[in-house]
């Protein structure tokens, strides 16, 4: 995955952690992870609780956030720039919002979830909000805005190590 940054979501590896997340989708129709990793940032932060219901990958529309299992295994969540082909089992080009890179492609067997909304300090936003959806066409529009999110992260942390 040469070195990008993911969304990892809980812990574990792969196998177990996705049947959990499968299990807990056909039971409760929604499942509630808090974010690890910086990809989606800053959409979505690290400790923010991310709320996912099932979808089939013929559902899912450009600029959503899919989260699937990763070719390593654990789960990730990024968004859908587009199908990989036509027809419902076409495979998914996804990229974190922060990443440089585009993920290897996600077959549609892969997929578990969509995001429906992200909590945060009390907040909560919702996919459906005109800011989440201007902001998904942003990102799949320009997927090369992912350059200055990583620099400017990396002056960021310069400065914040400066001030201690």
């Amino acid at each position: 995955m040469g070195g990008e940054a993911h969304s990892r979501l809980g812990s574990g590896g792969f196998g177990a952690e996705a049947l959990v997340v499968r299990r807990a989708l056909e039971l409760k129709g929604r499942v509630e992870i808090p974010s690890r990793g910086t990809s989606m940032r800053p959409l979505i932060r690290e400790g923010s609780v991310c709320a996912f219901v099932p979808v089939a990958a013929a559902d899912l529309r450009r600029g959503d956030i899919v989260l699937f299992e990763g070719e390593e295994g654990g789960l990730i969540a990024h968004r859908l720039i587009r199908r990989g082909e036509e027809g419902p089992q076409a495979p998914l080009l996804c990229k974190g919002d922060a990443n440089i890179g585009f993920d290897p492609l996600v077959p549609a067997a892969k997929v578990l979830a969509r995001l429906e909304t992200i909590s945060r300090d009390g907040r909560v936003s919702s996919r459906l909000s005109p800011g989440f959806r201007i902001w998904g066409r942003i990102m799949t529009a320009f997927p090369a805005l992912s350059r200055g999110f990583r620099l400017a992260s990396r002056v960021a942390r310069r400065l914040r190590g400066q001030r201690n």
